[in-house]
């Protein structure tokens, strides 16, 4: 009986096992930090080798740059390791925010998570919130949250995080090659043009689609079944 006990008393803490538990491989490392990137505006390649990994952490690790600067990402775990390591990118000083910049967001509104989730988690509206991204920055990005909810996350997603495409279950409305009807919205005005998607689409996700009439790729946001719209801040 005792074995019982003690076995049971396990449980909960199995259950909630941070996905870090085991140490971060080099691929979650770029993944947390390409994500904090994003969310940030900020574009570059993150320098780590394959042969790096970071210790254990039974937290998600915050990311934040040094000192303000990108170029030096420090991933810090606030659990019970307590432990800061350094990453390097290829984030330019001049691309860096400024302290005021950083005080006023600018782009459009993406999902991010309110809180932290592991993968097989379904996606519920207390979950989610809009924050808003620089252009440029767009590619696989949720913007619709009647897209995500009741979604099932294919990852782990650490608190603050945007949403990409690729972290759910794959829901296409619009395929790779189709047409796709295309609706400019721009100065109060509907435009409607015919388009070829160049990638596929989930509701609510910004993809690539081809004008025909103009033969240019714009980014679009996916909202029916081989329907897309443009808005003026995404081009």
């Amino acid at each position: 009986m005792k074995l019982k006990a003690l076995l049971l008393a396990l449980l909960p803490a199995t259950a909630m096992a941070s996905p870090y538990a085991d140490g971060i491989s080099p691929n979650e490392l770029t993944d947390l930090v390409s994500q904090a990137m994003v969310a940030a505006g900020q574009r570059g390649e993150i320098h780590v080798s394959q042969m790096r990994g970071f210790p254990a952490c039974d937290t998600t690790p915050d990311i934040s740059p040094r000192s303000g600067d990108w170029r030096t990402v420090e991933l810090r775990c606030t659990g019970t390791q307590n432990w800061s390591r350094a990453v390097r990118t290829s984030v330019s000083a001049a691309t860096a925010p400024n302290r005021s910049a950083r005080t006023q967001p600018v782009g459009i509104p993406v999902l991010t998570l309110t809180e932290s989730l592991s993968a097989g988690a379904v996606i519920e509206a207390e979950h989610l919130t809009l924050k808003p991204v620089r252009d440029g920055t767009l590619d696989g990005l949720m913007t619709d949250p009647q897209s995500v909810i009741g979604r099932v996350l294919t990852v782990n997603l650490g608190q603050g995080r945007p949403v990409l495409a690729r972290h759910l279950e794959h829901n296409w409305l619009v395929t790779e090659g189709t047409p796709v009807a295309i609706i400019y919205d721009t100065a109060g005005m509907l435009i409607l043009a015919s388009g070829i998607a160049t990638e596929n689409g989930q509701r609510g996700q910004i993809i690539a689609v081809r004008n025909v009439d103009s033969d240019r790729l714009v980014k679009a946001i996916v909202t029916e079944r081989n329907k897309v719209r443009v808005t003026a801040k995404m081009n």
